[in-house]
């Protein structure tokens, strides 16, 4: 039973990276967003990280897009980045000077909306060092950097149960 339980925490603890190295591709990205103001979630910051497993992939291009019920009010760039917002609910950053090279991260792309959003999804654009005509794409929804209520209570109620088999074995 012990063995159990130690298989159990090592799968919940080591599994996600394990399987993020097993399917890594040769370009990805990982996009992470957090409203700035728990209080007031219309106003998000995101980080991009280029997670290619080659280093011939760039990053040359984020776009985040939102649900039609919201408006973009306001946006800022990290350094050497732009951002477009002409087509609605879509705001686009492409590098001016900074492409994001493998294993690299960049935050600083903010946005202002009129309400908080009710879906969040992104796509990244790569350049491709060794073949210039090569330009892949990637999507997503929206990770969030602080874990949502649900997955938290499913964790805990794992947990807990782990918890309780041990405690039931011993009496």
């Amino acid at each position: 039973m012990r063995a159990l339980i130690i298989a159990a925490i090592l799968i919940v603890c080591c599994g996600p990276a394990m399987c993020q190295a097993i399917g890594a591709q040769q370009y990805s990205a990982l996009v992470m967003g957090q409203p700035v103001d728990i209080g007031d979630p219309s106003a998000w910051v995101y980080t991009l990280t280029n997670t290619s497993a080659s280093a011939n992939y760039t990053i040359w291009l984020l776009a985040i897009e939102v649900d039609e019920s919201t408006d973009v009010l306001n946006v800022s760039s990290p350094s050497g980045w732009a951002c477009d917002t002409s087509v609605p609910h879509f705001i686009s950053w492409m590098y001016v000077t900074n492409e994001l090279y493998a294993g690299e991260s960049e935050n600083g792309f903010q946005a202002e909306y009129s309400a908080a959003p009710a879906y969040q999804s992104w796509t990244v654009m790569f350049n491709n060092i060794d073949n210039p005509g090569e330009s892949p794409s990637e999507f997503g929804v929206l990770e969030t950097a602080v874990p949502e209520p649900a997955s938290m209570i499913a964790m805990l109620v794992g947990i807990t149960s782990l918890v309780g088999v041990k405690m039931r074995r011993r009496v």
